[in-house]
């Protein structure tokens, strides 16, 4: 019997982390690479987010960013104030 979802993510990791807002205030920060990637500042990045009008960007699989993950760009997502949930 085939796996349901036969992608394989062994190689992506993430971790999250908290970023200084431009007011100072602490916003949580996930980051999403390739495992074997050198983190040192010299890497593309793609950051996606969105926080208001009570709208939340949902989280979802887009073959597109594992793409991305791939070429080896790092993916971030802050997690600001504004949407729709609570932190």
């Amino acid at each position: 019997m085939e796996p349901l979802n036969p992608t394989d993510f062994s190689a992506i990791t993430s971790v999250e982390a908290i970023a200084p807002g431009a007011d100072g205030t602490p916003v949580p920060l996930s980051i999403v690479y390739r495992k074997d990637l050198p983190m040192n500042g010299q890497n593309p990045c793609l950051m996606e987010g969105y926080g208001a009008y009570g709208i939340s960007l949902d989280p979802n699989f887009d073959a597109t960013r594992l793409a991305l993950l791939e070429k080896g760009i790092v993916i971030a997502y802050p997690h600001v104030r504004g949407g729709g949930g609570e932190w």
